[in-house]
């Protein structure tokens, strides 16, 4: 470790990391789980176009980032209140 920095610190910003990465992927789950049952709903099209199958409805990352920001706010709040 370089001089000056303590161990605290270290820890800390893992746990920083570490939530944020546990939001995205608490908010994948929860998506994915609700795409499972309940789709998208396919529109019925005459022809094939390459404008149509390039506007597909898909979820963003910011949509899952704030799924799991909601379902993870209070183990978030109650995790940076003990520190």
């Amino acid at each position: 470790m370089r001089n000056g920095s303590s161990m605290e610190a270290w820890l800390f910003m893992l746990v920083i990391i570490a939530s944020i990465i546990g939001v995205f992927v608490v908010g994948i789950v929860a998506v994915k789980l609700y795409r499972k049952l309940r789709p998208f709903e396919e529109e019925a099209s005459t022809g094939f176009s390459i404008s149509v199958s390039h506007n597909v409805q898909r979820d963003g990352f910011f949509k899952i980032f704030f799924v799991g920001l909601l379902l993870t706010s209070p183990a978030l709040y109650l995790l940076f209140l003990s520190f």
